[in-house]
């Protein structure tokens, strides 16, 4: 275990002699690991669906035994992915029960160190509806239209933009987003699985959005620059500014001494 780990979970410092506790004996903290293939093949799908697992219950007993006949180990198969390319890394995981393109995504950004991957959803889908890949607003959520998300994405924001992807992915959730300035809260957008003629209407509204901020870009008056008195260079300017410059100094000086006697003349009378 990790030394600062073992400091925070380390049980309190008995109280000093005289003084009452303030711990609760039925208070108590119980940690779990995360299961081994091996530990999971043990498992029934009656034992996952009655704790909470629902539907998933079959994947996760599915897939724990497909990876447990793999020939060199569950556990060193997955090692293994980490040392191959994203997409072998993906297509691997997407053979085992009830994994498809996101969830394979997920795994492989979270778990397998493959930082560019994008799990693409509903909400990754409005974000780049919104801001990157407005042509898709039409567009049912595909394995093609995942590709061409993770490929926004990762032009946008380089090779660790699963990380970027996470951080945009919470700013949308509702109960976050209303929490954002105004200006940079996400407008309802419609879902992938939402009805085409409701899909193609927010993709017009969209295009005419960015139709008028292209118009006022290209009204916006440019911005003035200065004028040059005729024959007037540069160099000339910069030696005119010295001048100027100069020539205060003087005054400032004489100002300076008519202070300096005033204020002697001052002490010489009170004295």
């Amino acid at each position: 275990i990790d030394p600062g780990a073992e400091v925070l979970l380390a049980p309190p410092e008995p109280d000093a002699p005289g003084t009452p506790s303030k711990a609760k004996p039925e208070e108590t903290l119980e940690l779990f690991v995360f299961p081994t293939v091996e530990g999971l093949t043990r498992a029934t799908e009656d034992e996952l669906r009655a704790a909470g697992f629902g539907y998933r219950a079959k994947f996760i007993t599915g897939s724990a035994a497909m990876l447990a006949a793999k020939d060199e180990g569950g556990d060193n198969f997955l090692w293994q992915l980490r040392e191959v390319g994203s997409d072998e890394a993906v297509n691997a995981l997407i053979e085992l029960p009830g994994i498809g393109p996101k969830v394979a995504a997920c795994v492989a950004l979270f778990s397998l160190d493959k930082h560019e991957l994008i799990p693409v959803d509903t909400h990754v889908w409005q974000i780049a509806v919104e801001h990157y890949t407005p042509e898709l607003a039409d567009k049912s959520l595909t394995p093609k239209v995942h590709a061409a998300i993770n490929e926004a994405f990762e032009t946008r924001f380089g090779p660790f933009a699963g990380w970027a992807h996470n951080i945009l992915f919470v700013s949308h959730l509702r109960e976050y987003n209303k929490r954002l300035p105004e200006h940079l809260q996400s407008p309802p957008t419609p879902s992938p699985n939402a009805k085409a003629a409701k899909r193609k209407e927010h993709a017009k509204a969209l295009k005419a959005k960015a139709a008028r901020a292209g118009a006022a870009e290209e009204e916006a008056p440019e911005p003035k620059k200065a004028k040059k008195k005729p024959g007037t260079t540069t160099k000339t300017a910069k030696a005119q500014g010295k001048a100027k410059t100069g020539a205060k100094k003087p005054r400032a000086k004489a100002a300076e001494a008519g202070v300096g006697a005033a204020a002697t003349e001052a002490k010489a009378s009170g004295a």
